[in-house]
């Protein structure tokens, strides 16, 4: 086999095409990568040297790496397209029962969204609404729980605490606490209990699910912004924003970190609260913005 000017340059522009047309990355892709550079070394200095036959085993090798490169890189790209889970409307958001002091904005996307781990931690934002109805009592309740499955059925987890003032709050579930179940989507609630005993409760669904590429690109990564970035690509929601929210929490500055995390927000959800009154997308990232997550360390477990 003849090699010519036009051979090398194309094999040059496929390797440039090959490593930026894939997203994901696994080791098996980024050894065929090796292996392509490696033959399109030897066939440049080949060039230079003014050897131009070879047999045709080199540029065999060379096409097979390719393929090879394919179809790993083909297992390892992300197997969802979206965030949510697909869960029906009807059984999204909180169930109305009258006009509320308080709104739960949980912060999640509006149809479920993947986990990667045993017990992330959850975000719900607490909002009071500017009414006349007032008391000298500053505590609120929280009852905090987590459903075996996305139905109304029974709690394997339930913390209750309570909170000095509204805000973002992040729910950091106990080591205690049982995993999610890996594979089942499961509902979890939160319900603000006010100075008058009224409940003004809001859910979401989560899904754990295990993915050994996701683990092992995360476990590669040292920065909590590449993490949150890989999380983002494989479509884990609760992971990327909880990620995104850590990192910033070290480096406020950083406002391309700060429009990630909006984009991940907007993209997923509308920002709902009980009897349709909502806070919208771009005020609830305002309200965001302007604090860290105030933590709900659940420290025992309760189940009912």
């Amino acid at each position: 086999m003849r090699l010519t000017c036009s051979n090398l340059l194309i094999c040059r522009l496929l390797l440039s095409a090959y490593t930026f047309s894939y997203g994901a990355r696994s080791s098996g892709f980024e050894l065929a990568v090796k292996i392509m550079r490696l033959l399109i070394d030897i066939l440049d200095l080949a060039w230079r040297r003014k050897i131009t036959r070879f047999s045709g085993t080199l540029f065999s090798l060379l096409f097979l790496s390719v393929i090879y490169g394919n179809v790993l890189a083909a297992i390892a790209k992300p197997k969802h397209t979206r965030y949510g889970l697909g869960i029906d409307q009807k059984f999204i958001g909180g169930v109305p029962h009258s006009i509320p002091n308080y709104c739960i904005s949980i912060i999640a996307p509006d149809d479920g969204g993947r986990t990667s781990s045993e017990r992330p931690n959850l975000y719900a934002y607490v909002y009071k609404y500017q009414n006349l109805r007032t008391s000298s009592k500053s505590n609120l309740g929280i009852d905090f729980r987590i459903k075996e499955s996305q139905s109304f059925s029974r709690s394997v987890f339930r913390g209750q605490e309570t909170i000095a003032e509204v805000g973002l709050y992040k729910m950091i579930l106990p080591v205690a606490n049982p995993a999610l179940l890996n594979g089942k989507i499961q509902r979890w609630s939160m319900a603000v209990i006010d100075e008058w005993g009224e409940i003004y409760p809001a859910y979401a669904y989560i899904q754990r699910e295990s993915n050994l590429d996701l683990e092992r690109e995360v476990k590669g990564e040292n920065m909590l912004l590449g993490k949150a970035r890989i999380y983002a690509k494989y479509f884990y929601w609760y992971d990327a924003f909880d990620a995104y929210n850590q990192w910033l929490e070290v480096n406020p500055t950083d406002q391309i970190a700060r429009r990630e995390r909006a984009k991940l927000l907007q993209e997923s959800r509308r920002s709902q609260c009980i009897n349709y009154r909502y806070i919208s997308s771009a005020k609830l990232l305002e309200l965001i913005d302007a604090k860290s997550a105030k933590p709900i360390a659940f420290t025992q477990k309760k189940q009912m």
